[in-house]
Order: structure tokens, then sequence, then C-alpha cells
């Protein structure tokens, strides 16, 4: 009988280690299991698109230029935190008909990328064959890298202009695809830094092409507040809000578009996914500027194709003449930061209380952009108050 039991717990015992070894051989494969996918969940994910194409305004004159930009957004905020990009190499075909009439010039539009570090900027646009190929930028420091917007509008990386050489009768589709293959060396490929590594990332991206036509808009205003005139250059990159009016009462609202404008060149890009082709009212607002409307009887918009206007070089350019005259240019006044249509008392008291409790950074109430609610601030805004500057509208 003692024997008998003695085998059974020898038995009992072997079951049990077989058991126990089991369990941790199945919880280290899991384990396995869990660090790839976390790996994969680490990493950002993307979608990569070539959007807003559009060709140039005048069909005698640049009727083979076509504008589009690429745009990358980050599609994995919660799982993998903040996307800061490291460098890009972007390459798309193009039809070979087109080639066929000469090699085409492939070129980037300057400052139109949302990046404000230009050395995060695809370098050495060229044509090779069928191919447009945009190289790697040179490796940044952990830090220097943009952060790419989640969804929604995303992150220009840059507007292309592209000239081919098609006579003006002929009417050739771009035909435009990505390159995204391993094998091939000029492959598009995005990099991001994974804690202070630059990391390839690419097979976490998603790639298209938005063939859908736009109404593009190339404008040109200055922010007075910002505008600095002794260096004809404005203070700080930031983001205009502009709105597609109807020219007939009562002057609904079509379309929007945000962009930055360039501290430089005061450009910046603005595509309408809805507005048709026709005369609109272009109105301008900014996050304490007053709203400004543009010329008595609106200006064009094309469809697919690409406009420009320019609020600096002349004050009959805004509705009413509503423009402030600082040095060489015309600027859209700002300091209505409660945004009721007019600089007044109500403005001031809300720059006074943010200069109490020393408010700085990106506020509505700093109106010369320098990151600082101030007396300078407060000045800028009352002499606007003093002379009753309000909103005109049609």
């Amino acid at each position: 009988m003692k024997h008998i039991i003695n085998f059974i717990l020898a038995v009992s015992l072997l079951l049990s280690l077989n058991s126990f070894s089991y369990s941790k051989s199945g919880t280290k494969n899991k384990s396995k299991k869990e660090t790839t996918q976390d790996a994969r969940l680490v990493n950002p994910l993307y979608e990569l698109s070539a959007r807003n194409l559009v060709a140039g305004a005048s069909p005698l004159i640049d009727y083979n230029i076509y504008y589009f930009d690429l745009v990358i957004s980050h599609t994995n905020l919660p799982e993998s935190g903040p996307f800061q990009y490291a460098a890009g190499q972007f390459t798309l075909t193009y039809s070979w008909l087109i080639r066929l009439f000469g090699i085409p010039t492939y070129e980037i539009v300057e400052n139109s990328s949302d990046f404000t570090n230009p050395d995060a900027l695809p370098i050495n646009p060229t044509v090779v064959g069928n191919k447009l190929i945009l190289e790697r930028n040179p490796d940044l420091k952990p830090g220097e890298g943009p952060i790419i917007a989640p969804d929604g509008t995303g992150t220009r990386i840059v507007r292309m202009k592209l000239t081919t050489r098609v006579p003006a009768f002929f009417n050739i589709p771009l035909n435009l695809k990505w390159v995204d293959s391993p094998t091939d060396s000029a492959s598009t490929e995005v990099y991001a830094f994974i804690g202070d590594s630059v990391t390839n990332i690419s097979s976490g991206g998603s790639l298209f092409i938005d063939s859908g036509n736009v109404s593009a808009l190339n404008l040109k205003a200055a922010i007075s507040g910002l505008y600095d005139a002794e260096n004809n250059r404005l203070r700080a990159r930031d983001t205009l809000r502009v709105y597609q009016h109807s020219v007939i009462p009562p002057y609904n609202v079509v379309d929007s578009s945000s962009a930055i404008i360039d501290t430089l060149t005061f450009r910046g890009i603005f595509n309408f996914k809805n507005a048709t082709t026709g005369i609109y009212y272009t109105v301008v607002k900014y996050k304490n500027g007053l709203e400004t409307w543009s010329r008595l009887g609106g200006d064009s918009l094309k469809r697919g194709s690409q406009v420009s206007y320019d609020f600096t070089d002349d004050s009959t350019k805004a509705f009413g003449n509503n423009l402030q005259k600082k040095g060489n240019i015309y600027c859209i006044y700002n300091g209505d930061v409660n945004q009721n249509g007019i600089i007044d008392l109500a403005d001031l008291t809300l720059i006074d209380n943010s200069i109490r409790n020393f408010i700085s950074g990106f506020s509505v109430e700093d109106v010369n952009g320098d990151n600082f609610v101030d007396l300078t601030d407060a000045q800028l805004t009352d002499n606007l108050a003093l002379s009753f500057i309000s909103v005109i509208r049609p």
C-alpha cells in the first residue's frame, strides 16, 4: 500500500512539473507575441497622400503647369504618442505619354511647407525617366523634427510644381502613382524618432493619390501687429482661416480653408474643396485679427486651378479700404481679441487681465506675436481703439 501511495505521489509531482513547464513556455510565447504587438503599436502609423492637384490659372500661359501637395497624417496617436518626423524620401510616377514630349521640370514651391524647421524638408527634386523623386533630407537631431498632425487635414510636407513640355492642345492626365517597393532604391520611405533613434516606419504607412479637384488660392496677407516694417518680415508664422462667401446677399459662406502664412513671403496656399468656379468674396480671419473682406464685387476662383490674391499691395484690395499702411505694405488690422468685429475697450480689458496674470506663449491677447502679453500689445490695441476700427462688409 505504501508503495502504491508513493507511486501516485510521484506521478502527481511529475504531472505538476510538466504542467508548470508548459505554463512557463506558454507564458514566454505570449510575452513574445505581446512584445511584437507592442513594438508595432509604439511606432507611428500614417497616411501619406498626394492631393490638391491643380493646374495653372491661365490656360494660355501656364497650361502645362501643375501643383500638388504632399501631406502626411498621424493615424494612431493614442497608441504611439506624438509622431516626431525625422526624414522622408518621396517618389511618384507620372504618365509616360507626358515624358515623350520632353523632360518635365520638378520643383518645390518656396515656403509652402507646414514644417517650421527647413532642415526637415526633402531635397533635390529630380526627374528620372517617369519618376518624380524627392530625396531624403539630412539627418536631424532628436527634438528637431516636426510633430505630425493627427488625421484630419494632416501636415503639409511640401507643395510641388511640375512643368511639362506638353503642347496646349493636348490633354494628358498626370496619372500620379506612388513608388512603394522595397526593391527600388528610390522607393518612398518615412522615418521617425523612436526615442532618440531614427527609425524607418514605412511599413506602417498607407499611401494615397487624391485626384479630386480643388479651387486653390495663393494668398498674400500680413497681420499688422506681427509685421516688422524695419526688416520687412513677420515676427511669427501663424495660421489664417480664409472663407469664400457668395457675392449675392446675404453673402453666405460657401467654403473655408486654413494655411500658415510665411514670415518672409507673407503667402499661404488655401485649398477649397467645395467652392466651384465662380466669383467670391475672400474673407480673412485671424485669432485676434479684424475680419477683412476682399474688394467690392469679389474675385474669381477656378476649380482645378490656382489663382492669386494680394492684400498687401493696395488698400483697395480690402472692402472699404479696411487695411492699415505699415512701411511699404498694407496690413490686416489686429487687436480684436474677443472677435466681435470692433477693436475697443473690451479688447484692452482682456489684454490688461493677461498682463496682470503674466500670460506667455500662444495667446489671443498676444497682438505682436512675441509670445508675451505686455504693454506693447496694449499700446498697439489702444491706438486702434481710439480710431474706432471695425469690420466693413458688403
